[in-house]
């Protein structure tokens, strides 16, 4: 099912993807829990993407329900003296050469 999920995510757009996937089944419905990484650069809104997906997903069998979050992945680049700051989503690295 994770491979099946990954094309839908790349139908959507070929720059998503996917990860921690987990499938948990109950008695009257199947849900697909998983994440899709957004990048930075791609300029599609998440309810456009929260649309394509759970109406993609929902072609394959009614009993699956999608159940994700959407991460937004945000890169920056800003010139220093001393080399490149890399500003990444939910934390920062830094590369600094030794001057």
């Amino acid at each position: 099912l994770k491979k099946v999920v990954t094309e839908i995510v790349k139908e959507v757009d070929p720059v998503l993807s996917i990860h921690d996937f987990r499938v948990v089944t109950g008695p009257t419905h199947t849900n697909l829990i998983f994440d899709i990484v957004i990048p930075y650069e791609l300029k599609m809104d998440k309810k456009t993407v929260t649309e394509k997906v759970n109406t993609l997903i929902s072609t394959i069998d009614g009993n699956f329900y999608p159940v994700f979050n959407i991460d937004n992945v945000y890169v920056k680049w800003k010139k220093h003296p001393y080399g490149c700051f890399i500003t990444l989503s939910g934390s920062i690295s830094s590369f600094e050469p030794i001057p």
